[in-house]
């Protein structure tokens, strides 16, 4: 122990607590600029680590970019492939349409002829006469005809010779009641 008095004899107990308290107050920001070295630290290491994943990524750009003109050129293949087949499509029901319409054509043409014969044979129609009521139905199947292509022959020899027939008002029953008996 008289080591210890000869060390620190000269020093009173109030320096001594004030050496102490200076020892803790040093300790404690000693501390605290440690842990704020360590977090900033973790801070610019997490910072360093989203930097690199971004220079990461960046470097893969030119692969994406591959990548992205292979799967736009796949896409325009298959929109000029869909191209095609939508115009072969058009195409197959044009010509279905044209045949349809063909085909509608022909069968009107073969009713009006029926029509045509009818009425101007002279046998069966001796009046050569009809009622407003065939008239309107014939010359709306004539329109139809007309719609779908139909001319020729229909429009020099039929449409003359059915615009010379008399045509019987319905209101006129009498009249249209003789022309019936009259047919054959």
């Amino acid at each position: 122990m008289d080591a210890l008095i000869e060390a620190f004899g000269s020093y009173s107990i109030g320096s001594v607590i004030v050496l102490v308290a200076a020892f803790i107050f040093l300790y404690k920001i000693y501390r605290k600029a440690a842990q704020a070295i360590v977090e900033q630290h973790d801070t610019k290491k997490a910072q360093d680590e989203k930097i690199q994943k971004i220079l990461d990524q960046e470097s893969k750009y030119p692969e994406w970019r591959r990548q992205s003109i292979g799967i736009q050129e796949k896409l325009t293949d298959r929109l000029d492939n869909i191209e095609q087949s939508q115009k072969s499509v058009i195409r197959r029901l044009e010509e279905i349409e044209a045949e349809r319409k063909r085909q509608k054509c022909n069968e009107l043409r073969d009713r009006l002829l029926q029509a045509y014969r009818y009425y101007t044979n002279p046998d069966a129609n001796p009046r050569r006469a009809w009622s407003e009521m065939e008239a309107s139905a014939f010359w709306d199947m004539f329109g139809d005809y007309e719609k779908n292509g139909g001319d020729g022959h229909m429009h020099t020899v039929v449409q003359p010779a059915m615009r010379a027939l008399a045509v019987i008002p319905m209101e006129e029953q009498d009249k249209v009641i003789e022309l019936m008996q009259s047919r054959r």
